[in-house]
């Protein structure tokens, strides 16, 4: 009997644990501002495309992400975006784009960590020319 109402306290235990926990994605009240630069080049209509929950690379098809967003290409808005409404947990932001000074495609990525629960992060995704 006591052997009973142990297991039971343990899983009780466990759901809570596990339901307390809060996944990455929308919901949340972060907002990620993203600059997309090839070396110092900002990348006006680079397209981001951002994984909730991961932490490393999850491919080039856009299927692979949640979300994505399209940087501006005038005054302070070139090569700039943003992700809002964004909770704590681990992201990974992908981008391409066309840098016109080459005159080529470029791309890259960064894993972000959100620590806070609220706020804004200044992220920075370096990219570099595809071949």
């Amino acid at each position: 009997m006591k052997s009973s109402r142990f297991i039971i306290s343990i899983l009780f235990l466990m759901i809570f644990i596990f339901s307390s926990c809060k996944k990455a994605g929308i919901g949340g009240n972060v907002e990620l501002a993203v600059n997309v630069k090839h070396h110092n080049t900002l990348i006006p209509n680079a397209v981001v495309y951002i994984k909730y929950g991961a932490r490393e690379f999850p491919g080039t098809e856009s299927k692979n992400y949640d979300n994505s967003a399209i940087c501006g290409d005038q005054d302070h808005l070139t090569g700039h975006t943003h992700f809002s409404n964004l909770k704590k947990g681990y992201y990974y932001l992908y981008s391409v784009g066309w840098d016109s000074t080459i005159n080529m495609t470029v791309a890259g990525g960064v894993p972000v960590q959100i620590k806070d629960k609220a706020g804004e992060m200044i992220i920075e995704i370096p990219v570099s020319e595809q071949h």
